[in-house]
């Protein structure tokens, strides 16, 4: 006598709900909902200007263009340092400070950065 045999039948109808199977199509989570929005790039995705198709700084060399404003993770990226050794660097003056966007956001300029970077390859 196996399981369903010995069960009476009221029981197999209460038990039902519980032996069906998983639903195959379950919603997706979070992660996969989301579409990315540029600001959710990681750095390593935004184009840097040494980056460029020749095209684009074709265009662009006969326009000057606005200096960026760039937040610390593309900071981090284009320097290749941690974030504590960075601040340490503009606490003793090393590295250019960042400029106050408001009260908590701060951001380099890309010519600071850039500045910065042409100096160390020259040493």
């Amino acid at each position: 006598m196996n399981f369903e045999e010995s069960v009476n039948p009221a029981m197999q109808l209460a038990a039902a709900p519980l032996q069906r199977k998983a639903r195959s199509s379950a919603l997706p989570n979070r992660s996969t909902r989301r579409s990315k929005s540029p600001s959710d790039q990681a750095p390593s995705d935004i184009a840097m200007p040494s980056q460029q198709s020749p095209e684009r700084a074709a265009h662009c060399a006969g326009f000057l263009t606005p200096d960026r404003i760039l937040r610390l993770p593309e900071v981090l990226a284009m320097v290749g340092i941690g974030r504590t050794l960075l601040y340490e660097l503009v606490k003793s003056q090393q590295f250019p400070a960042p400029l106050k966007l408001s009260a908590r956001t701060r951001g380099w300029r890309l010519s600071a950065i850039e500045a910065f970077l042409a100096a160390k390859e020259g040493q």
